[in-house]
């Protein structure tokens, strides 16, 4: 799942990737290497506390957590790209030229 967030400052968006290996282990959660120069500090420390919830989510509730965010598709952080895919086809989504 790659989600995007729009940071209030609008320079540059920063892209999230989230991956399920769908076997009992906690979701795996990626974000733009240089995400924190691309967001203000309301926005990092909103966005820090997002992904840290998001990986200590229990294995057993991840299914629900992604049903709820491909809903998004309103507001600053929005669902970019929901697919299954290898774990090195999931990280080339936060290359820059994706």
């Amino acid at each position: 799942m790659l989600l995007q967030f729009s940071p209030r400052s609008r320079r540059k968006t920063v892209k999230i990737l989230l991956v399920d290996l769908e076997n009992g282990n906690p979701l795996q959660v990626s974000i733009d290497p240089a995400w924190e120069q691309r967001v203000d500090s309301a926005d990092r420390e909103y966005l820090a506390a997002l992904t840290e919830d998001w990986r200590n989510t229990p294995p057993e509730r991840v299914p629900d957590l992604i049903h709820e965010l491909c809903r998004l598709s309103h507001g600053p952080l929005r669902l970019v790209q929901l697919k299954r895919a290898t774990l090195a086809q999931a990280m080339s989504l936060l290359k820059p030229n994706n």
